[in-house]
């Protein structure tokens, strides 16, 4: 077996492309061409950096003879995007922006909820809860339409150099003693919210229906921490443990074929529209009519009217396959 053969069997039992053999290496795409089609050869340096990399002896690279190598590997494809540090940390800088932006809008929707509780009697709070609901869509919309756009690379197989992932081990490591402490005092606000609502009944019960407001309050600050602490953790994963997310999208990638040919439902977008009206309508007839505690039907309701709808749709498709 010639070098250029050994290198390109060695590069995919790696599950590199060539972009980011090139990157290890310090040389250009072109060059990696090069060499797996025996048009060039890397100079010494750069075999000793392949024998480092690949685990691999000089012997083996150098000789014609076909020894066994110890590679150590667990990706089976080519990575089709190279990350380098310079774009990791100008990821995780959007990320933590992103995070703020979706955790600012969930608390905003939460803390809002106190507005038709100390207006229980007018419709203003119901209209005020609707308009900060508006506000919040309007930044979940915005903010993913520009981490889609900023982050779509993360959707495929990436590839990370190592020295960077050791890198991002020590970040990843003190960013995990925030997580903790993040986590943790959310956890702590949401049930101090729940002994401050029973202070406050015992001391002033002509107030026991609004006092409600205290835990919303608590719990809208509470997702300040916690939301933001998730987002920004699951970014470090995507680059540290990149090999296991790899996998994850392809097992996603092979459902989406299986959906594609029609080996399973392709009607489950249903659910991401079903569930939002009736989440809507809950909310409605709970703000208008105080009907919350009867109103909860409609979610299984629900669940039941859209499986059997999608079970339909899927009876049908298999009837015309059939034909």
């Amino acid at each position: 077996m010639e070098f250029n053969e050994k290198l390109q069997e060695l590069r995919k039992e790696k599950g590199m492309s060539q972009e980011a053999l090139a990157y290890e290496l310090g040389v250009s795409r072109q060059a990696v061409s090069k060499w797996e089609t025996a048009q060039g050869y890397p100079e010494m340096d750069k075999l000793i950096q392949i024998g480092k990399l690949f685990h691999v002896s000089m012997d083996y690279l150098l000789n014609n003879e076909n020894v066994v190598q110890n590679t150590e590997s667990e990706n089976e494809g080519n990575a089709s995007y190279v990350y380098t540090m310079e774009m990791i940390e100008s990821t995780l800088r959007w990320k933590k922006r992103f995070a703020f932006f979706i955790a600012f809008g969930v608390a905003f929707i939460v803390g809002a909820l106190s507005f038709p509780i100390l207006m229980r009697n007018s419709d203003m709070g119901g209209a005020v809860f609707l308009l900060a609901v508006a506000i919040s869509v309007a930044i979940f919309i915005a903010s993913g339409l520009m981490d889609h756009h900023l982050c779509e690379h993360l959707d495929e197989r990436i590839y990370v150099k190592q020295s960077d992932i050791d890198q991002l081990h020590e970040q990843y490591r003190r960013f995990r003693m925030k997580f903790t402490l993040m986590i943790t005092l959310g956890v702590f606000l949401c049930i101090i919210g729940l002994c401050v609502v029973v202070l406050m009944d015992a001391l002033y019960t002509q107030y026991s229906d609004k006092n409600g407001v205290w835990f919303v309050l608590f719990v809208a600050v509470a997702l300040l921490l916690i939301i933001p602490a998730g987002i920004i953790d699951s970014s470090y994963q995507r680059f540290v443990y990149f090999d296991k997310h790899n996998k994850n999208k392809e097992k996603e990638q092979k459902k989406i074929k299986e959906v594609e040919e029609g080996k399973t439902a392709k009607y489950d977008f249903l659910w991401g529209i079903t569930m939002p009206l009736t989440a809507f309508f809950f909310i409605w007839q709970g703000l208008e009519y105080d009907n919350w505690k009867i109103m909860w039907i409609v979610f299984p309701v629900m669940a039941i009217v859209t499986t059997g709808f999608i079970n339909i749709l899927n009876l049908l498709d298999k009837n015309k396959q059939d034909k």
